[in-house]
Parts: C-alpha cells; structure tokens; sequence
C-alpha cells in the first residue's frame, strides 16, 4: 500500500495574545470532508490551545512532511498566516501553500501578495478545497476550480465564484478526532463561561439581514442543517467526547423558529444534560417569552445580544433594522429565566452623532444585561461598511494590531478620536460600576468557583482606564 497524499491544516494564533483558543471548526469540516477520500491523510496543528511556538510548528511540519499546507485565518490572525506560509516555504519551496477563511477572502489581493501564499480558496470551503486537493495531485488546470484565487505571471487571477452548498446534512461532521478536545477549557472561550470541556456547533450559514459590517462568507440566503442532523452531532459528541457544554457559534441561528423549537425539542425529550450557549448569533428581536422557554429547557445558560446602536436612524442605515423595544423585552424574559445575557454594542458609525453614541450608552447602561462590549466600529474590506467608508474618505482597515478594543482605531465619525475614546471608557465604568449589575452577576453567574477569573480581569481594566491607559 502506497503513502497517502498528506494535508496539514494550520491555525495561526492572534496577532496579540488575547488569552483566547476556539476548536477550529472550519479546518475540522475541512479535513473531515477531504478525508472522505482514503488516499488522503489530514493533520491539524492549532496553535492557540498548547500554546505552539513557532519553531515548534516549523518541527511538526518537518516531522509530517506534507504534500499540501492549508492555513485558515481571520483577520486578526493575518501576521501568524504569513508567518506560517514563510515557515513552509523555508522547509520546501515547492510546497503548495493555500490559504482560506474570513482573511484571504476579504483581503485576497493582499494575501496573494506574499510569495509564499500560493492559492486562496474565497468563501465556503468545504467543496472547493476537496476540488482543488484533487486539481493539484493530479497537475491538473486551476482555473478549472471556481471559487479560488491564485497568481498568474504576477497577477491576482480569480476563478469564477462558487455556488453555496445547499444541503448542509450531506457535509460530515467535524473532525474532532484530529485536535486536542480536553485542552481548549484551559482558555478564554466566546462565551468565557467557565472551564470544561466544550464542543462549538455552527448549525446554519447565511444571514438574510444586510449589516453594513458583515462579511460576505457564507451568503446571505440562510441555510441550515435540520434538527435531525443537529442534535446527531450533540449525541455523538455527548457520547464519543462525554461533552455537556456546547457553544452554538451561527451568524443567525434563530431565523427559523420551527426549526430552533424542533433542535429544542429533540434535547429535552433526550434526557440529555447538556449546557448551550450563544455567543455569537441570536437575533433578539426574534424571540418572545415562548422561545426563550424552549431555549431554557433545552439548557441554554449564556446567551449574547448584538444590540449595536440605539438610534434608530442608525439601526435602519446600517442595515440591521433591530427593533429596540423586542430586544429590551428578550433581555428580560431571559434573565427571569436565569440565562446569563452579554451585549455587543458599537460605537463610531459614520455620520453617528454624539448624542447617538450617548443614547446607545444610556441603552446599554438602562438594561438589565449582566455585562457588556462597547466596541469601535471597524471597516473590513469586502463589507458596505468598507465601501462607505472610502466614499465619505475615511481609512479601510489595513493595521490588523488594531483590534475593536485598542485606543487607537480608525474613526468613521467626525466626533474626535479622543473625545470617542473617553466616552468609551466612561461606558465601562458606568455600566460595571452599578451593585445592581453586580448583584446579578454574583446570583446567575452558572460557574460560580469562576467567578474571580471571569470578573477580575474587567476591574483591572477599569483601573487602568482610571490611569488614562
């Protein structure tokens, strides 16, 4: 029996060290779906949850010795794509190198400007990675793959674009067999929840909903995978890993009610124990008192809401359309069920008024949420919000050190970056400095021997905010 054909599917850690590691969910449906061929061998190297040198990456691709390396980034991990692609190249020059994920797609051109990237794959990946493993082992013609984009006689040479998968059921289920399961609760999750072991389900893909500072990755018709199919992967993780916490990470994963009560529905008539959380995507004006209550026998614990603005200008020209009221009304009908709800909330939106920013301020601070982010505004290339900003002769994000939390950003406004930075600022002190708020942290927290890990870090942050840092 011959050698398999060896793919190695790398994760770069952040640009900055934030604390944090995720199971890479798109390199795990990447390999499993590969792997369906049994020629083919796949490894992942994540660097977050060890944390990996990158000498010590360098050693595991000399000790594999692959046939392909595919890195998969978002933004914030640009710097370690690059550095990895310089790693594999410095190991074997003829090495195809593939790159994929939210950066490459956004920033292609950029990306494909680093001679030692020799291919993106754009958007969903699954399908065309497969096609393009297959294209390369056998010499065959890249523009024969759509959905890729590679250099020709130096320049960027797109293929035509590929069609979304329709049937998410067909792809298998994520491979985790290939990372480190049980090492992952060492590290700061999306939902910061505490420390057990966890797996991350994305059970739809697409958002109908136009947000001006969405990417473009999975489309915007939504699609999803049935309740069936969803609650296989929950009971087979429930059994093979012995998890009982999952993160439901979806852009939008209560756009079909039906469906959200059916998945609901299969968990509690399991017998099943299991944690959920949402850290990612609830669209809060979608759910009443009824759905909450499903979401809350099912075990759902955690739960953010993207709020962004309070002004309802804002809400209808950035295209998110939220209707305020229904959101105040799911914060607390949620918190009387004792889920513990985060906000996301944005700040700096062009032509976004001082009075805008202190009504979203006043929003934030008036509810009932237990914490809270007050984020600057970011213009990624390859959103509306980017194509606003050049418009009015702003920046598009090109720093990618300069995240939605530092001082130093890029001001779509024309409220002065400082004067932007102390309203910010007064928004975390006022919105954690209240003994209500704290109270009720203290009460719905779910882990509470966490409690000084979860709550801690926000107290220091406050106090260097008091030192002007």
């Amino acid at each position: 029996m011959g050698r398999k054909y060896r793919i190695l599917l790398v994760k770069p850690r952040y640009n900055e060290d934030t604390g944090h590691a995720f199971p890479p969910l798109g390199l795990m449906y990447l390999a499993a779906y590969v792997r369906r061929d049994p020629d083919i061998d796949v490894r992942i190297v994540d660097m977050g949850p060890w944390p990996l040198t990158y000498a010590e990456v360098a050693r595991q691709i000399r000790c594999y010795s692959p046939d392909l390396i595919g890195i998969s980034a978002i933004t914030f991990e640009s710097e370690g794509l690059h550095r990895v692609a310089r790693l594999a190249k410095a190991w074997r020059g003829e090495v195809p190198v593939v790159a994929g994920g939210p950066h490459p797609t956004s920033y292609t051109s950029e990306v494909l400007g680093d001679p030692h990237i020799d291919i993106a794959v754009l958007g969903e990946g699954e399908v065309t990675f497969d096609e393009l493993v297959r294209v390369i082992r056998h010499r065959g013609d890249l523009d024969d793959v759509p959905g890729i984009a590679f250099r020709r006689n130096g320049n960027v040479t797109f293929t035509p674009p590929r069609p979304f998968i329709a049937d998410l059921d067909a792809l298998p289920l994520p491979a985790y067999d290939l990372i480190p399961v049980r090492r992952y609760k060492h590290y700061k999750r999306m939902s910061r929840m505490g420390d057990r072991d966890y797996g991350v389900l994305f059970t739809s893909r697409g958002c109908p909903y136009r947000c001006v500072y969405c990417h473009q990755m999975f489309g915007k018709r939504f699609r999803t995978r049935s309740p069936e199919n969803v609650f296989h992967e929950i009971r087979a993780l429930y059994h093979r890993y012995r998890l009982r916490e999952f993160e439901v990470v979806d852009d939008a994963f209560n756009i079909d009610r039906d469906r959200m009560m059916a998945i609901c529905d299969r968990i509690i008539r399991s017998g099943m124990k299991i944690q959920l959380a949402f850290p990612n995507g609830i669209r809060a004006d979608l759910l009443d008192e009824e759905a909450i209550t499903a979401l809350h026998g099912a075990g759902t614990w955690f739960m953010s809401i993207a709020v962004e603005t309070a002004s309802p200008r804002l809400q209808k020209l950035i295209g998110k359309d939220l209707s305020l009221p229904k959101v105040r009304r799911c914060i607390d009908a949620a918190l009387a069920k004792g889920i513990f709800c985060q906000g996301f909330f944005m700040l700096g939106f062009p032509t976004e008024t001082l009075d805008e920013v202190k009504a979203t301020v006043d929003f934030a601070c008036g509810s009932r949420l237990h914490t809270a982010h007050f984020f600057t505004v970011n213009p990624f290339e390859g959103t509306p919000l980017a194509d606003w900003a050049r418009k009015i002769g702003k920046p598009v994000k090109t720093d990618f050190r300069r995240s939605y939390l530092t001082r130093d950003f890029d001001n779509l406004t024309d409220i002065p970056d400082e004067q932007l930075n102390r309203l910010r600022s007064a928004s975390l002190r006022r919105f954690w400095l209240n003994p209500r708020r704290l109270w009720r942290i203290l009460r719905d927290y779910p882990c509470k021997e966490q409690l000084p890990t979860f709550i801690l870090p926000m107290f220091k942050r406050l106090a260097m905010l008091g030192q002007g840092q």
